[in-house]
């Protein structure tokens, strides 16, 4: 039986699996570390150099490629209907943590699902893309290079449809940040390290580069940085604050080029934060705006986006002793609070959990996923639907099977006939559902 992740870095869960292998066929189922003048400074550094690929061909199967186009149909259903629901038939070893950003619908209509494979318990593990059907039918699996301990924190999907992957290698006992990227067939392109060393939990692209939101590994200083995708090299970087002052964790990029970045600051004696933070900062690395807002005290921020309205929205998780699910809204041209509304609360024998804003065109659909205490079985899932001005249409549950195993929280993303498509659990035992818009 697989034990808990382990938590090498503020905001950086490993989950634990080893080795590179593959599957055929289809089977059912403050100031910047690097001399810059003091919080809100940038700076930029060379990098690594050119990109490098593994030095064996990494496996990777047999995969249908994309013509970029949408798909031929769309699924058909009264909207929420269960559209498809499957256990996966993924390979042995391979794991993929719901607590990570780690799946996207591609122009196609596949879904990839990052993770890792392990081959050897407890020795090496690989970074794994493995690819499905809109079904839940395993396509196949890219794996890369194999090292001591591998984490697996953020899958994108770029314009071109080729796929990054945020991770991070500890071998031997140091963390290594990079990406590693994929053909839109699942091939890999390559993967570099980053030219500084940045780990966090906010990672989005912005046309050919990434940028990060967490802290500097060798200082802790929080800290925002933008990267060349195919090289690793620094663009530049910009100290938030202080060591231990704050944690910034969720990133949001606009078509403009602007940066807004969320995270939690100011703990208490318990640990738990008590003041959300929020910045803006220019494609330049330049801080247009912080803002500070004074909460109840929380345990972390799940998730954050941009509104049409010209606001911003940010999810809080509530402490370990009151996990209460909050949703707060800020104006994006300051800071400046806008509103703020609970969403869910626990009880004597469920919590709440809810770590996805979809932004739909009319309002944002919250899926909000209710679990025995501690995670150890999925109770429920409905969806929240929640107005651009901060007001609860309606509560929508979802047919979703019960699952009994340990660890189960949810993934979920628009598919591109704009179904909603979930995926919740935890290692081997993966379940995939998708409901009609």
């Amino acid at each position: 039986m697989h034990h808990r992740r382990l938590l090498l870095a503020p905001s950086l869960v490993l989950s634990l699996a080893c080795g590179p292998g593959v599957l055929d066929g289809d089977t059912e189922g403050s100031s910047s570390s690097t001399g810059g003048s003091g919080p809100g400074s940038s700076s930029g550094t060379e990098g690594p150099g050119e990109p490098t690929t593994t030095a064996d061909p990494p496996a990777t199967t047999a995969l249908p490629t994309t013509s970029g186009g949408e798909p031929s149909g769309c699924p058909e259903g009264q909207p929420w209907s269960p559209l498809g629901s499957s256990v996966l038939g993924v390979p042995e070893g391979f794991a993929a943590s719901t607590f990570a950003d780690n799946m996207v619908v591609l122009a196609d209509g596949r879904i990839a699902v990052a993770g890792v494979l392990e081959s050897m318990p407890g020795v090496m593990e690989a970074p794994a893309v493995l690819f499905l059907s809109p079904a839940g039918e395993v396509l196949g699996m890219t794996t890369a290079e194999p090292s001591q301990i591998v984490s697996v924190s953020a899958l994108r999907r770029a314009a071109d449809d080729s796929l990054v992957l945020w991770l991070t290698r500890l071998d031997p006992m140091m963390l290594a940040p990079g990406v590693l990227r994929l053909a839109p067939d699942g091939s890999v392109l390559g993967e570099v390290p980053l030219a500084e060393s940045v780990v966090g939990a906010g990672f989005e692209l912005a046309d050919d580069t990434a940028v990060i939101a967490g802290r500097d590994r060798l200082t802790s200083i929080p800290t925002v940085a933008k990267f060349a995708i195919e090289t690793g090299a620094m663009v530049w970087r910009v100290a938030l604050d202080e060591p231990d002052v704050v944690v910034p964790s969720e990133v949001v990029v606009t078509p403009e080029g602007d940066i807004f970045v969320a995270g939690g600051g100011d703990r208490d004696v318990d640990a738990s934060f008590t003041v959300v933070r929020l910045w803006k900062i220019r494609g330049d690395g330049q801080i247009e705006w912080a803002s500070s807002l004074a909460r109840p005290p929380f345990g972390l921020l799940t998730a954050f986006e941009r509104l049409p309205n010209g606001q911003l929205a940010v999810l809080r998780r509530g402490p370990d002793d009151d996990q209460t699910i909050e949703l707060l809204a800020v104006d994006a041209a300051d800071g400046s609070p806008a509103w703020e509304l609970p969403l869910a609360a626990p009880d004597a024998s469920e919590e709440p959990y809810a770590r996805a804003l979809l932004v739909d065109a009319d309002a944002l659909s919250i899926p909000v996923m209710r679990s025995e205490h501690e995670f150890s079985a999925l109770r429920s899932i409905a969806v929240q639907r929640v107005s651009f001005g901060g007001k609860l249409l309606e509560v929508v549950p979802l047919d979703v099977p019960a699952r009994p195993s340990r660890g189960w929280t949810t993934v979920s993303v628009r598919g591109n006939c704009d179904e909603l498509v979930l995926l919740s659990g935890e290692f081997e035992e993966l379940w995939l559902g998708s409901f009609a818009p």
